[in-house]
């Protein structure tokens, strides 16, 4: 579509009463264009709202697993199973078709199991597939292959994130530009989530990405993952005073978006004996787990 969007820009030019309507992975940075961004299909979070069967990602999971094994049924056994399974795609339809194409020989569990850290699993080797859809690693390399240098390098520094960051949090760990991020979003790499100010990269494709970042040389920096240590536990330690103060419900609804970040740095400073800065965060991270009630988790 890039290749021919000057083809395009001159037929509205030229034809101003016809509508084009096109797909493409890429925006097209037209002046005419009006984008609608194409999410996967919807798929049960934690909670979910309706019966698991309404949703359009696990009616496609029975539908394609039913292809590899014709007696597949939604049971009360595996329905939970399925729906997470959804979940690590984010409603990904290639993600789900890969996935459900192994019931032949795993358990729902064991898919879900493998998905959680083992993206080579999303595989096929159907011949009637075209190359850069018979996996989702070939997917991904595909657009990873379309980015410039410094965009590859900043992704894969972005893979340190979990479920999402806020742009200051990127520009202070990866020196990430609103413009680069911007650039990535039109490409369909990461998504803004416009109603908490927050951007989020695929799980799927933060897997991807993290392996390509192993790859790299850090070039005498900060490992990113010591600078997303330092800069969340930090964080979370200016919050000491209002969690221990008369509103501490406000500091916990600003903590509550970044706690898989938190986790992540917690467990990476106590791995490689930062302890300063964990003693820095303790207060805070102690008041906040007695507010939550997260007793078992504080006792791990």
């Amino acid at each position: 579509m890039l290749a021919g969007r000057a083809l395009l820009a001159e037929i509205l030019t030229q034809a101003p009463h016809v509508k084009i309507l096109a797909t493409s992975r890429e925006r097209l940075n037209l002046k005419a264009e009006w984008v609608i961004d194409i999410g996967g299909l919807a798929f049960p979070l934690d909670e979910a709202t309706r019966p698991l069967q309404d949703y359009n990602a696990v009616q496609l999971f029975v539908e394609t697993a039913r292809r590899v094994q014709i007696n597949f049924a939604l049971t009360a056994t595996n329905a939970a199973t399925i729906g997470q399974i959804c979940r690590l795609v984010e409603g990904m339809p290639l993600g789900i078709e890969l996935a459900a194409a192994w019931v032949r020989t795993l358990t729902c569990d064991e898919i879900a199991d493998e998905l959680a850290h083992n993206l080579d699993l999303l595989t096929t080797t159907q011949p009637d597939v075209p190359e850069r859809h018979q996996s989702m690693s070939a997917v991904f390399a595909h657009s990873w292959g379309l980015l410039p240098a410094a965009q590859q390098t900043l992704l894969g520094q972005l893979a340190v994130f979990r479920r999402g960051f806020r742009q200051e949090a990127a520009q202070m760990i990866c020196a990430a530009s609103l413009r680069t991020l911007a650039a990535l979003v039109d490409k369909s790499l990461l998504q803004r989530d416009d109603q908490q100010g927050r951007f989020v990269l695929h799980e799927l494709m933060r897997q991807f990405a993290a392996e390509k970042h192993a790859t790299t040389i850090n070039n005498g920096l900060l490992p990113v993952e010591e600078r997303h240590c330092h800069y969340y536990l930090t964080w979370l330690a200016t919050h000491t005073d209002a969690l221990q103060g008369e509103e501490p419900n406000l500091a916990v609804a600003a903590i509550l978006p970044e706690i898989d970040n938190i986790r992540q740095a917690w467990h990476w400073a106590a791995e490689h004996g930062e302890w300063a800065v964990l003693g820095r965060a303790l207060p805070a991270w102690r008041s906040f787990y007695h507010l939550r009630g997260l007793y078992t988790e504080a006792g791990n």
